[in-house]
């Protein structure tokens, strides 16, 4: 019987490298989903505290506010950054993650009304897109725009009622979200430099930085309190396609070189 031995730089073998290598560009390019804008969010410097969502009684009265920069505080070890997430297949915005907050008191929280805290929360009715700019107008004629409020460590027990839902609530001019690059709310802060701007002050991210806003009721009758979104946000850097098929190629030229060189 006579064998058939496949050499390390034959044409089967090059042939191998290129099938795998093609399926290894082609899951790097459908894992960035061009549908979907991403945008990573932080807390707001001019919110009634650093934070990114106010919900005023919440469990109880008072004042609440969630961090949206509070994994250094949080127990939980598995900690998910918020994130705005605009499906424009779909035409939703979906905001979700972590936060850590609870009930002010001075210049801090309740110690025992605070922690960690999962927040989902879709606009899937009403969303408008004028370049990068989203906006949510709502006739409050449905409860296709909500959150869900859950708590995320046994810290929260005193909250009553978890999870909690929330609906979108609307001005005068039916606009219930917005989420554009205006710097809402940030001229006095635009020389601030906090950790996540990686070193810029909030100045000079310009057409990276975002502010989102939004303002919330309980229920389907309008809640007592300040109840709204103010964050700020960042434009989460993706590879282009393009830039994935250079490395790809780049990465099979080597492979198939090696190959031959040990074929030599």
């Amino acid at each position: 019987m006579t064998s058939c031995n496949v050499h390390r730089g034959s044409p089967l073998r090059l042939c191998a490298v290129f099938v795998l290598s093609s399926a290894i560009l082609f899951a790097c390019v459908g894992f960035a989903d061009a549908s979907l804008n991403s945008y990573i969010l932080h807390d707001h410097p001019d919110a009634v505290t650093t934070s990114g969502l106010r919900l005023d009684n919440f469990s109880g009265g008072g004042i609440f506010t969630f961090e949206f920069d509070g994994a250094s505080k949080s127990n939980v070890s598995s900690w998910q950054q918020m994130r705005l997430d605009f499906n424009t297949a779909t035409g939703s915005v979906r905001i979700h993650g972590h936060m850590y907050g609870g009930r002010v008191v001075g210049n801090g929280y309740d110690p025992n009304k605070v922690g960690t805290f999962f927040l989902d929360y879709t606009y899937n009715y009403g969303v408008y897109e004028i370049s990068e700019r989203l906006m949510v107008y709502d006739d409050l004629s449905n409860a296709q725009n909500m959150g869900v409020v859950s708590a995320a460590s046994t810290v929260n027990d005193w909250m009553q009622g978890s999870p909690r839902d929330f609906y979108d609530k609307t001005n005068l001019t039916r606009l219930s979200f917005e989420f554009n690059n205006d710097t809402y709310r940030l001229a006095n802060h635009l020389d601030d430099a906090p950790t996540w701007a990686g070193g810029q002050s909030l100045g000079e991210l310009g057409d990276d930085l975002f502010v989102g806003r939004g303002w919330q009721t309980y229920g389907s009758t309008y809640s007592r309190g300040q109840n709204e979104f103010l964050f700020s946000a960042m434009r989460m850097q993706v590879p282009e396609p393009s830039t994935v098929v250079i490395w790809s190629v780049f990465g099979l030229g080597c492979t198939a070189l090696s190959l031959r060189r040990r074929r030599k």
